[in-house]
């Protein structure tokens, strides 16, 4: 080995030292092992959601310091709330930052799934648990929407709002975060409101709202907060005013991930829910696809709801039809 590389090792240990020794919150573990990746925002947003969780189980646990065990643990928690494939892509991002920790660190640093035998690497990527994604049945949405209604809170009306919004217009979570008012649109030809907005891909879209309802909702959670119509330069959706004096501002997908993860573990503590679901923004966008295909949709006019280019992609992951023949079948 070259003197030059032998300084370059060196020097790449010595800056990574000097890394490790500033961690001591999540912050600084997003600020030294995720960012400057190049990931799309969207990939950041889930891979930042997935390690915080996993720096939350582990109580803090140093990134240098975890073992395989310790991933293995997080897995089992996982798979015990989410499906295979959610708790699969849990591994994914977590694979992701531990390169990042390795290209801060240095090549001698050897990261946890460098570590793993291969029975545990074998087990950590299995991906089927069922053919199907979960979704919720009309008769869960119907419940979940009456007990969110009991709640009068100004969080209590906007989650509801949230709720309802996300499940009327199978909106993605973050083409919801940024909705304004002056994006909504009522057509009086269809007699119905619709959103323009930009979508996946930087696609314009224009998604009907197909409950009404879900728009007084929007509103009586708006004038609520701000004690005022709203205006067209005004997101739909806000953060709550804090304690500490801070004024709302746009929510984020962030906050809109964890208002729908506590929403979830409200309606399966009150026997809403009692199959186990992940309660996502996108379990709300599979659901109202999926009841509609059992509503009778045709597959063309789901597609341009959903706004899939592949139909295969819509068919395979956006629609829950794991039910027996038994009813469909007569003599």
């Amino acid at each position: 080995m070259t003197t030059a590389v032998t300084t370059t090792i060196r020097n790449n240990i010595l800056k990574g030292l000097q890394e490790i020794d500033e961690i001591s919150s999540f912050e600084d573990v997003e600020r030294l092992f995720l960012r400057g990746v190049g990931n799309s925002p969207e990939t950041y947003r889930v891979y930042r959601i997935k390690v915080k969780l996993f720096y939350d189980f582990t109580e803090g646990l140093h990134p240098v310091q975890v073992k395989p065990a310790d991933i293995e643990k997080f897995y089992d928690h996982r798979i015990k709330q989410v499906d295979r494939k959610t708790a699969y892509l849990d591994v994914q991002a977590l694979k992701s930052f531990f390169r990042g920790v390795k290209r801060v660190i240095g090549p001698l640093y050897r990261s946890p799934f460098e570590l793993m035998p291969e029975k545990l690497l074998k087990k950590l990527n299995r991906t089927k648990q069922n053919g199907t994604k979960k979704a919720l049945n009309r008769a869960e949405v119907r419940g979940i929407l009456d007990f969110l209604q009991e709640d009068k809170t100004l969080k209590g009306l906007e989650n509801h709002a949230i709720f309802r919004f996300l499940y009327a217009t199978g909106l993605r979570g973050n083409e919801l975060c940024n909705v304004k008012w002056g994006d909504i649109e009522f057509d009086e030809d269809e007699k119905g409101y619709f959103i323009n907005g930009i979508g996946k891909g930087q696609k314009a879209f224009r998604q009907e709202v197909v409950d009404p309802d879900a728009m007084k909702a929007m509103k009586l959670y708006f004038q609520s907060a701000f004690k005022r119509k709203p205006k067209p330069e005004d997101y739909v959706f806000w953060t709550l005013p804090s304690f500490n004096g801070d004024t709302p501002r746009p929510l984020p997908y962030h906050t809109l991930y964890h208002r729908i993860l506590d929403i979830g573990e409200e309606v399966r503590k009150a026997g809403i829910v009692k199959r186990e679901l992940e309660f996502t923004p996108h379990l709300l966008r599979r659901s109202v696809i999926t009841n509609l295909s059992k509503a009778g949709m045709r597959v063309k006019a789901l597609q341009r709801f959903s706004r899939h280019s592949n139909v295969q992609t819509l068919l395979n992951h956006y629609i829950d039809d794991e039910e027996p023949a038994k009813k469909y079948f007569a003599i």
